[in-house]
């Protein structure tokens, strides 16, 4: 065997052993369709968030997050003032009553479902709502 042959055989092994340098199963990628935010005079130091989700399999999800000091609900990839604003067309008229989102264009997240929680990766870390209807 001549030396590159053994090198690539050592190279190889070595990566095949090693877990981080295997290539990493992509995650689905759930869109963020709009969100929104309210706070209680009861919870003040609490503030509720609402995701209007499109999940991988084209479902809508209706998912909440209750954001206080240690549990973080913020979904950002771009900075808030590069955000693009668009009409909430895909909202129903009742949850759009009820929920009053602000819609941007399509913003996709990596993600993990365990049953009614499903956890975004974001650019801040990782953020998990529960969902509780479709929209």
């Amino acid at each position: 065997m001549t030396r590159l042959s053994v090198w690539l055989l050592v190279t190889l092994a070595a990566s095949l052993c090693n877990p981080v340098a295997a290539a990493r199963k992509p995650k689905p990628l759930v869109q963020v369709y709009g969100l929104s935010s309210e706070s209680s005079a009861a919870t003040p130091t609490t503030v509720f968030y609402t995701a209007f989700l499109i999940l991988p399999d084209g479902t809508h999800a209706l998912a909440i997050c209750a954001e206080t000091l240690i549990t973080p609900c913020s979904i950002e990839l771009v900075p808030i003032e590069k955000r693009v604003k668009v009409p909430c067309d895909l909202v129903k008229d009742q949850d759009a009553k009820v929920y009053h989102p602000t819609c941007y264009r399509p913003e996709r997240y990596e993600a993990e479902r365990k049953n009614n929680d499903i956890t975004l990766r974001t650019a801040n870390g990782k953020v998990t709502y529960h969902i509780h209807g479709s929209w």
